[in-house]
């Protein structure tokens, strides 16, 4: 990796950031269809947000598309998400 993709990569993760107090929104969508949306504060990180979306989803499964957007800081990520139902769902 070039000094300059790495400069950038570490931009791209700063410009990322999540706050305990950032206002986040989720939208979560499969087979074009949205499946759960919400807007919520308190996530520590994007894993935390990732642990609750799918757990308002724990019955569905395939390729999704997930919308992210920090409403406090103006930025917004897309990006597949791949989900598994949880064996006691099936």
């Amino acid at each position: 990796m070039s000094y300059k993709s790495a400069s950038t990569q570490y931009q791209k993760s700063q410009e990322r950031t999540i706050s305990h107090t950032d206002r986040m929104h989720a939208r979560l969508s499969l087979r074009n269809e949205i499946v759960t949306e919400f807007t919520r504060e308190n996530f520590s990180s994007l894993s935390s947000l990732l642990a609750a979306v799918r757990a308002k989803v724990p019955h569905l499964s395939g390729l999704a598309r997930l919308n992210v957007r920090n409403m406090s800081r103006g930025w917004t990520l897309e990006r597949p998400l791949m989900l598994y139902s949880e064996p006691w769902m099936a």
